[in-house]
């Protein structure tokens, strides 16, 4: 297993015990897939991906604007959780705190965006502030399109 394209440093001090993550350099470039591909694949880290008995993950294919929006929030959602889990373990990682805030950047526009057009996703959402309430309004995510 390995988050960048440098492999993991060998010696006593470096080899991680099973269960337990691997000491990383903050050298080195993070090897990520891009957050749709991470998203339909399970991690960002190309590698840590391990296909189960070599299938290939279906990718979604969003058919409205909608589940196109609704993709895009949470794809960016999922990177920024993977890169938040890892800058958890390696906290001074400037390169993967600027791919974080990009993540960021990227979700926060995609949500503004959707919800903008569409429903809240959340209790935060800006567009609550005029009646019919909007967290009440239309169907929720999971129940499918309108």
């Amino acid at each position: 297993m390995n988050y960048r394209d440098k492999s993991i440093p060998t010696g006593p001090y470096s080899k991680p015990k099973p269960g337990m993550m691997p000491q990383m350099p903050a050298t080195g470039t993070l090897n990520l897939f891009p957050p749709d591909e991470g998203f339909a694949r399970g991690t960002i880290f190309r590698g840590l991906y391990e296909p189960y008995k070599k299938q290939t993950p279906i990718r979604p294919v969003p058919t409205t604007e909608r589940e196109r929006m609704l993709h895009d929030v949470n794809k960016y959602y999922f990177a920024l959780h993977e890169m938040r889990m890892y800058l958890d373990n390696f906290p001074d990682d400037q390169e993967a705190i600027n791919v974080f805030t990009n993540f960021q950047r990227n979700y926060i526009k995609a949500k503004r965006e959707y919800e903008k057009r569409y429903d809240a996703l959340d209790i935060e959402a800006a567009n609550l502030d005029t009646a019919p309430w909007n967290w009440t309004v239309g169907k929720w995510p999971w129940e499918g399109v309108m």
